[in-house]
Order: C-alpha cells, then structure tokens, then sequence
C-alpha cells in the first residue's frame, strides 16, 4: 500500500483558467470533484498560495490538510522539488493537466515506482 495520505496540486491562479482540471472552479466545487477520494485520509496540497477557506472546508473531510506555501521549508530554488518529491508517495495525487508541476509528479511517481517493481523483482 502507497502512503496513508492524499495529495493535490493547486496554482494561486488556478481558478481562472478554464482547461485546467479545476476548471473556473470555486474552491466548493474543487472539494466536491476530489471528497469521495480523500474522504477520512491526511491531505497535503501543494501550491504557491496559502488558502485558509479551502483548507478550512477540506479540514471538514479529512482528519489533517497540510499546506506549508508560506512556510519556508526550504530554499526557494528547492522548494518546487521538495513538493514534488512529498507528493510522489500519495495515495491518491490530484494535479491539473495543463501545469507541467503537476505532470512532473505523474512523471516520477511512474519512473519511482517501476523502479521498485524491477527491483523488487530481482529478489523473488
């Protein structure tokens, strides 16, 4: 089992865009599309905005959001990678199609995980 936590992506300018995942979206409707999914499980969001309303509303559905946008968790130049590396382990992992963040970790969760199956495979 993959870790015990879900993971979305969200741009501060997200919801303006109309071909993203989200769409023109309210933060309501974000929550409506993914509530099934994270339903009673941890959610990390990942974004360059710190969003109280959303992560109020998204508290009402899991047991735990952690959002560290205006934490400073590492340097400035690294800090993309460490979101990055954070969301790969996700349960589930809800990104936007167009941003190549969010492909980024489709990406390496892919070639991380066919690693460990080749991997794991040499000891069987």
């Amino acid at each position: 089992e993959l870790s015990k936590f879900n993971a979305i992506h969200i741009r501060k300018g997200e919801f303006q865009y109309k071909d993203s995942l989200w769409g023109n979206d309210t933060a309501g409707r974000v929550i409506s599309k993914i509530k099934k999914y994270v339903k009673g499980v941890p959610l990390l969001i990942v974004s360059d905005e710190y969003n109280k309303k959303l992560i109020k509303e998204l508290g009402n559905i899991v047991p735990r959001v952690v959002c560290w946008s205006k934490q400073d968790i590492a340097e400035p130049k690294i800090a993309p990678i460490v979101d990055m590396l954070c969301c790969i382990p996700a349960k589930h992992f809800f990104g936007t199609s167009l941003s190549t963040f969010s492909t980024g970790i489709y990406l390496l969760f892919n070639i991380f995980f066919n690693f460990i199956d080749i991997f794991l495979s040499l000891f069987e």
